[in-house]
């Protein structure tokens, strides 16, 4: 990543500005790719994220790519290169595949450094990071699953999430999009009347964007949708009614 192009991700990912926010959280979303270029690291191609922040913020970071098994550090110090100082890492977060995931907690206020990268040496290619940050000691658990390009497999169940006053249950899904990218969502069950909802915001309560019933046609929802400012979005899969059963989500972000 050129360096100029590292300052704005730089100033960015630190205040937020022009991005996604609500009011006990700021939100971010970036893309980037990694080239030949980049420094590198162990062997390692990488890039270069600051965060400014306060005494008792915390976050958490999401890294993924559909090109490289993607690997995250945070830490202090000059650079991302050998030096930095690093505080904590993770290669495959939790259900999420190859992509990673990153919480942590400041005790001091001050800059700190993100390396975004992979785990193969030499891997180049196309990445998002999300961030999520809490002030003042909040959660910064995301109540939902990072939504990937291409096909996800999901199971609504009697204890998920459900819509208010005993209605459908539902997966929420997080993603990030970009001013301008549009995003074509397809939910799709044997089992039961599919309903789709997609918000503003990391975990399916924000403001509703779009919602699609039968759209793909037969029981099927579709959600056509582009978008006109940077953030991170969600989607919420359920049932018309408070049905169960297996689902298919396809997903296409361009």
């Amino acid at each position: 990543m050129a360096a100029a192009a590292a300052a704005a991700s730089l100033l960015a990912l630190a205040a937020g500005t022009a991005l996604a926010q609500s009011a006990l959280q700021d939100q971010i979303v970036q893309n980037g790719r990694l080239q030949t270029s980049d420094p590198q690291v162990d062997g390692a191609f990488y890039d270069c994220y600051a965060i400014d922040a306060q005494a008792g913020d915390a976050w958490t970071i999401t890294l993924q790519s559909e090109d490289f098994d993607s690997y995250l550090a945070i830490g202090s110090g000059s650079s991302c290169g050998g030096s930095m100082s690093v505080f904590g890492t993770n290669d495959d977060g939790d259900g999420i595949g190859l992509n990673s995931r990153l919480s942590y907690s400041f005790d001091y206020s001050g800059r700190y450094l993100v390396r975004v990268t992979s785990l193969g040496d030499g891997d180049t290619g196309r990445y998002t990071i999300l961030g999520v940050r809490s002030r003042g000691g909040g959660s910064t658990a995301l109540p939902t699953r990072v939504l990937l390009r291409g096909t996800e497999y999901g199971n609504l169940e009697a204890g998920d999430r459900a819509e208010a006053g005993g209605g459908a249950y539902f997966d929420c899904f997080t993603f990030g999009a970009l001013n301008g990218q549009a995003v074509t969502i397809t939910h799709s069950s044997t089992d039961f009347d599919s309903y789709l909802k997609l918000f503003a915001g990391v975990s399916c309560d924000g403001a509703e964007l779009a919602r699609d019933d039968d759209g793909a046609g037969s029981l099927n929802s579709r959600i056509q949708y582009t978008f006109d400012e940077d953030g991170i979005y969600s989607v919420r899969a359920s049932s018309l009614t408070r049905d169960t059963g297996a689902y298919t989500l396809e997903v296409e972000l361009r």
